[in-house]
């Protein structure tokens, strides 16, 4: 009888995939002196890979250097083309954002290939979520589950939530919910709120888990209290789980949300 309610409630469920940005240079305060600014450019003009990514973060952020998309891209490429990681992530991800440099998937894919070959953890999950949907590259499921994995075995979310994506969607892999259930399990787990939306979801469906309201309730409500693009679709749902539980089924549900922790981090 709960199916039709749910499924009136998730009309507008769509997949929320990881976001692409999780890496860049982190926002600085204190202006430099103009001294440090200039010994740090005579440097980079030498070669110095590492003084060019700083070069460029002061002008993509515009700390101690005016705001310069494009000559922040100049200088990324020059450490990029030297082999800097850093530099070739970033790189990548001023050509996915058009930033700097005109729009280009390739060219994003090409960097982040580059960066994602010496270990680099967002580089590996942006080429994953590039090869996962064929942009910039031939669509290829194996490589992007194997980036997945890679950088799950990290412990980032977005990695664990997105291999629960691709069992669920049978993208490379035999399709299991129940697989998908474990993976979005494990980002759950970690505060990531899409995979929390996703598990209460399959509580409450009775899809790759057992159905449990109370656990449906619990997941729902820790999503819908985030700051997160399934807020509402999740605040939505959780009212739908609500007409099919006893109060004693809610009490209990409220009291494992309350006492929720996140978990490896």
């Amino acid at each position: 009888m709960y199916r039709p309610i749910l499924a009136n409630a998730l009309l507008t469920l769509v997949l929320v995939s990881a976001a692409h940005s999780i890496a860049g240079p982190a926002a600085q305060t204190n202006t430099p002196p103009q001294a440090a600014v200039d010994s740090l450019r005579t440097l980079a003009e030498k070669g110095d890979a590492r003084a060019q990514i700083e070069l460029g973060e002061m002008y993509e952020l515009g700390f101690g250097l005016p705001k310069d998309a494009i000559e922040a891209a100049k200088w990324y490429r020059k450490a990029a083309e030297q082999g800097a990681v850093r530099a070739q992530a970033q790189l990548g991800m001023l050509y996915l954002l058009g930033k700097g440099v005109p729009r280009d998937d390739t060219q994003a894919v090409k960097w982040f290939r580059k960066a994602a070959a010496q270990g680099h953890t967002e580089a590996q999950f942006n080429l994953a979520t590039m090869l996962q949907k064929g942009q910039g590259a031939p669509q290829n499921f194996a490589e992007a589950m194997s980036l997945y994995r890679a950088v799950a075995a990290k412990g980032l979310p977005q990695a664990l939530f997105m291999l629960g994506v691709m069992y669920e969607e049978g993208e490379g892999v035999t399709k299991s919910d129940v697989e998908a259930a474990s993976w979005y399990r494990k980002a759950a787990d970690r505060g990531y709120p899409e995979a929390q939306f996703k598990l209460g979801f399959m509580y409450a469906m009775e899809e790759g888990v057992p159905e449990d309201f109370v656990r449906a309730h619990m997941w729902l409500s820790l999503a819908a209290q985030s700051q997160s693009r399934v807020k509402t679709t999740a605040s939505k749902t959780l009212a739908a789980v609500l007409k099919q539980m006893t109060p004693q089924q809610i009490a209990e549900a409220e009291k494992l949300a309350r006492e929720w922790k996140p978990q490896g981090r």
